[in-house]
């Protein structure tokens, strides 16, 4: 195995184990926020049984409606471009493009007055990139000769791309009545249709993408935020070579929320 390849896989690695076990937190959040309901329904008092206290009356009283709430199911759709790209393993400068529509699914697993956490899932079935490689690597071909494959593979390129990022989770926080601060991650795979981003790189890569945003509640149960993603694709060592490619993604997104279940 190559040095490249075991590099590829120590940063998947180094990658995949906090999403991991941020993915196991939420399950037990959400073990945990069922609980609740299930005690109040089982502490409230049959028709003739001894009645409860006013204490615990009372508490089921508050955790019930609460706890009825879940699951709150949303849909969002969102585009965005990259407003900069660089290589993953040399932090160099690409003279391409990075655009991507997506559209998100998230399922709530746990809300307070001011916070919500929800798992995030998403399709891209847009994505559009133009690459190459650095402008640092072009290669020279009046000085220099290179075999025709050679200059194939570091040419520009234009490649559709399609993706799936099934490992997500997104924190929202409530600033005011009207705004909240989003906090989400996603990770998947995406698949082009030719090499991305240049060379012997591949052209299935494994991807992450952190983000924050701001949101604006429009209207009831509807959003509309502006946000920014840092996109990290890689192919984890399984190419000839792994460069890699980061883009930095501003982007818009209309998010439209369920109903409360009553």
């Amino acid at each position: 195995m190559s040095n490249a390849q075991i590099l590829g896989g120590q940063l998947v690695f180094r990658v995949m184990r906090p999403i991991t076990a941020a993915v196991a937190v939420f399950c037990l959040m959400l073990a945990e926020a069922s609980a609740p309901a299930v005690r109040a329904q089982e502490s409230a008092s049959p028709s003739g049984s001894k009645a409860s206290t006013p204490a615990s009356s009372d508490t089921a009283a508050i955790r019930l409606p609460k706890y009825r709430q879940y699951p709150r199911n949303g849909v969002n759709v969102w585009a965005g471009r990259a407003y900069e790209t660089r290589s993953a393993s040399h932090n160099e400068h690409f003279a391409g493009a990075m655009a991507i529509v997506g559209v998100q699914l998230s399922r709530d697993v746990w809300r307070s007055q001011r916070t919500r956490i929800a798992y995030l899932g998403e399709i891209l079935p847009i994505m559009l990139a133009r690459t190459g490689p650095p402008l640092g690597r072009i290669p020279d071909t009046l000085r220099n000769h290179f075999d025709q494959s050679e200059l194939i593979r570091l040419r520009y390129r234009n490649a559709y791309g399609f993706g799936v990022a099934p490992f997500g989770v997104e924190v929202t926080y409530r600033t005011s009545r009207r705004t909240s601060t989003l906090f989400n991650v996603t990770a998947g795979a995406l698949w082009f249709t030719k090499i991305v981003p240049y060379g012997r790189g591949t052209q299935s890569n494994f991807t992450v993408s952190p983000g924050v945003a701001l949101q604006w509640e429009r209207v009831n149960r509807t959003r509309v935020a502006l946000g920014y993603t840092f996109h990290h694709l890689s192919n984890a060592g399984f190419g000839q070579a792994n460069p890699g490619m980061n883009s930095q993604v501003v982007y818009v997104r209309v998010a439209r929320l369920r109903k409360l279940r009553s």
